[in-house]
């Protein structure tokens, strides 16, 4: 129930947004479009290789606990 919440509450952000692009005679598509460019970049260069090496530092630190033979969740061996 509070995922679709979430969708329905972000495409209504969008189309919010889209309504104001499309009707505000103020707008200038040029600046828009380096403004999106932008974000994809700062999203790419930035985001990501954050995301990985947070991704490879979790696999790394379980692939070790699974050595020693210690468990994060709690359970025990037996």
């Amino acid at each position: 129930m509070s995922r679709r919440l979430l969708v329905l509450a972000g495409a209504g952000v969008v189309l919010y947004g889209a309504l104001g692009l499309l009707t505000d005679p103020d707008v200038q598509l040029a600046g828009v479009l380096i403004f999106l460019v932008a974000v994809l970049v700062a999203h790419d260069a930035v985001w990501m290789p954050l995301m990985l090496a947070a991704i490879a530092a979790v696999g790394r630190i379980r692939k070790n606990s699974e050595s020693t033979g210690t468990r994060d969740d709690g359970a025990s061996d037996e």
